[in-house]
């Protein structure tokens, strides 16, 4: 056991200083720590950003100019839907000047697709109107007093 030179405490076994006093005793300094490991190698390039770095965010696309090109598609089964195609595309259009979003090529694919397929829709119904106005059936009667016809 150790003794303090100074005021004769016992010291504890390791101690530098006197717990009592204060005085320093003359033990020698603790081992130094051991090393910390190294750091983990960087991740190769390429492959993913680092952790607190997502990369550039696309922006956002227009809801509406979705649902014009799938109303003008949807279109070709029911003419009708191609009108509100039409109208979404144009809407859309100007919702994406005023917002940024992306989206306008798909809201004037709309518009053209949908215009396409009004513009076939009317002219599928002027050949009927035109065929069954010009044929000698029961229907002939009905249509052609529309048409100016006797």
């Amino acid at each position: 056991m150790n003794t303090c030179g100074n005021c004769g405490a016992t010291l504890a076994a390791g101690a530098q200083t006197c717990g009592a006093c204060g005085a320093a005793t003359g033990a020698p300094p603790p081992p130094p720590a051991p090393p910390t490991p190294p750091m983990p190698p960087a991740p190769a390039p390429g492959y993913g950003a680092p952790a607190g770095y997502s990369g550039p965010v696309a922006p956002k696309t227009n809801g509406m100019a979705i649902a014009s090109l799938v109303l003008s598609l949807v279109g070709l089964l029911c003419g009708f839907t191609a009108i509100l195609g039409v109208i979404f595309g144009f809407v859309a259009r100007g919702q994406i000047k005023r917002t940024g979003e992306s989206g306008d090529g798909l809201a004037l694919a709309g518009i053209i697709v949908g215009f396409v397929i009004i513009g076939l829709g009317i002219a599928w119904f002027i050949f009927w109107v035109a065929v069954v106005a010009s044929s000698d059936s029961t229907y002939n009667g009905v249509i052609a007093p529309l048409l100016g016809g006797g």
